[in-house]
């Protein structure tokens, strides 16, 4: 259900931005632009990766539990998981970015950088619904999400770095590490 109204969420937006036959270039996406996203989304998610890796490293030293910080339930038998993984990793994330990144950031940017990663990280973690601990990975996600779209004016690097964090993700807790 999910998955079919995130794939809807994305055709709507989609529409929106295409009516004019622009593609989403109002989001920086263009044909010619692609590959210059998914490039410097690729080094992004590289940064952050080593940054990620430190912090484990200093977490670990201190014998802090970076899994119970994260604290994530996946689908047990691998049907599920396999939907959860596709949804989760891939058509959540370019959905999310299109909408938080592409259309509230994108509108709010016109108030200045910081009222627009301040809104858009905010509805970014509230639409998560996480009530049961300190929302970390999408406090810093939304973060760097909303500093590499305004760095790139592209919205596909958010969606790599999104998309790459994600299944980055799961596939730690899938494999329990």
């Amino acid at each position: 259900q999910l998955g079919t109204l995130r794939t809807l969420e994305i055709v709507i937006i989609l529409y929106i931005c295409c009516g004019n036959g622009i593609f989403v270039s109002c989001m920086g996406v263009s044909i010619d632009t692609i590959r210059k996203g998914l490039i410097s989304g690729l080094a992004w998610s590289v940064g952050f990766g080593v940054i990620a890796f430190l912090f484990a490293i200093v977490f670990f030293y201190f014998s802090i539990d970076t899994m119970a910080l994260l604290r994530m339930r996946l689908p047990t038998d691998r049907f599920t998981f396999i939907i959860f993984f596709l949804v989760g990793g891939v058509i959540g994330p370019v959905a999310e970015e299109m909408f938080f990144r592409g259309v509230v950031f994108g509108f709010f940017r016109r108030w200045g950088f910081w009222v627009a990663i301040t809104i858009s990280t905010a509805a970014f973690v509230a639409s998560h619904g996480i009530y049961t601990s300190f929302p970390i990975t999408q406090l810093i996600g939304g973060l760097v999400f909303a500093f590499a779209y305004e760095k790139t004016r592209n919205l596909i690097t958010p969606i790599t770095i999104h998309v790459l964090g994600n299944i980055t993700l799961f596939s730690i807790f899938r494999l329990n590490l």
